[in-house]
């Protein structure tokens, strides 16, 4: 048995993803995982589990991000001597958050204990993990507007350099985001000189 892990991973690398081969493998039957010639039922019915590590997974990055948001938004002073967090724009993001991690929270737990129970069909598992994906993308570019503290990677398409969220905003969209002196220069690696481009019509993170 051989594993390889994937290689150029660009989000949640925590989480390990490969390809493991069996090459001259004999397995008994005791330990055949469901009926025989029913593998890739057993192998499908697995991914639920899946979908719903990854709607955990962006809720837990939701929730720090959350928490990291209302302290800042309580430390950082601004406009005579106010925190940013009585302002009503702050407000209304960190509110969207809240009440997203909430309702994310409770439909996930309530998923969960239907895929202990073996009743979790597959249509839930992908509507929450969709969901939760997509309500976390959008909420997190909004919450790096308010704190530079949320941390996050996007990568020049030309040198590869990693730059930081924070500092391009939700101004360009990742896919053709092209790094400047300005942004990288903290970095070793040498960096380009191509300004970022500017996102076609609805391409807009």
């Amino acid at each position: 048995m051989s594993y390889q892990e994937m290689q150029g991973k660009q989000v949640w690398e925590q989480s390990s993803t490969g390809a493991i081969a069996l090459d001259n493998v004999k397995v008994p039957e005791e330990a055949i995982l469901g009926e025989e010639h029913e593998g890739f039922k057993v192998m499908v019915t697995t991914l639920n589990g899946g979908r719903l590590f990854i709607a955990a997974l962006s809720l837990a990055s939701l929730a720090f991000a959350l928490d990291t948001c209302r302290t800042y938004a309580q430390e950082r002073i601004q406009f005579e001597g106010q925190p940013i967090g009585r302002f009503q724009r702050v407000q209304d993001v960190l509110l969207d958050m809240d009440i997203t991690l909430e309702q994310g929270l409770t439909w996930l737990i309530h998923l969960v204990t239907q895929y202990d129970d073996a009743t979790l069909k597959r249509e839930s598992a992908a509507k929450v993990k969709i969901e939760c994906s997509r309500q976390t993308s959008d909420l997190l570019t909004r919450a790096m507007e308010i704190s530079l503290r949320i941390p996050g990677k996007v990568t020049c398409q030309n040198c590869r350099n990693s730059l930081a969220p924070s500092i391009l905003a939700a101004s360009y969209n990742s896919s053709s985001i092209r790094c400047t002196p300005a942004m990288n220069s903290t970095m070793q690696k040498p960096y380009c000189t191509q300004v970022p481009t500017a996102p076609t019509a609805g391409s807009a993170s």
